[in-house]
């Protein structure tokens, strides 16, 4: 992990990382157009536990609504890695020293894997979703709830990851603000 640490403390990985996540975006945005406005969102649909919520939510997006979701499946495969990669680069940054050599602390190490391990649950996610929503009523609960799991891990430990950026800048700051004086 730790070599996958050194590669990732550079700007360079984090500008391209956040280049293909804001190119996913922008993907997203225009296969869905206005089809969910006014409707459920992604993030509803991706955390419902139960099949009947679930089928209720489909039945609010439609025909077009599922379409356009599935569609972006081709862009939800590649943003998983690239916010993954973004997250875990911003941590690796914000974390150790500027010197590539600096050595990561275990609890930097472990607050680096936690984005990863979201991306892995959101492409689980996604495998879930190709299978269950064209044919929702074929299925259990049971993947459905599965499902929601994983993406319930994914949206907080992407959550933990962000706040722990943003408390290793802020420990920076201060740290350099105190050598200033």
């Amino acid at each position: 992990m730790r070599v996958l640490f050194e590669k990732f403390h550079s700007f360079r990985v984090l500008r391209i990382a956040f280049a293909v996540v804001f190119l996913c975006v922008l993907g997203f945005g225009l296969i869905m157009g206005d089809t969910l406005d006014g409707k459920t969102g992604f993030m509803g649909m991706q955390t419902t536990f139960s099949k009947a919520k679930l089928q209720t939510v489909l039945d609010e997006w439609g025909k077009y609504g599922l379409i356009a979701y599935m569609n972006t499946m081709y862009i939800d495969f590649i943003f998983p890695i690239a916010y993954a990669v973004a997250l875990a680069s911003g941590v690796a940054l914000v974390s150790t020293e500027k010197e590539k050599a600096a050595t990561p602390t275990k609890m930097a190490l472990t607050f680096f894997t936690l984005p990863l391990i979201a991306g892995f649950c959101d492409i689980i996610e996604n495998s879930f979703h190709l299978i269950l929503l064209p044919n929702l009523s074929s299925f259990g609960g049971g993947l459905v709830f599965l499902s929601a799991l994983a993406s319930t891990i994914k949206f907080i430990l992407m959550g933990i990851t962000i706040l722990v950026i943003a408390f290793y800048a802020y420990q920076r700051l201060q740290a350099r603000r105190q050598s200033e004086e």
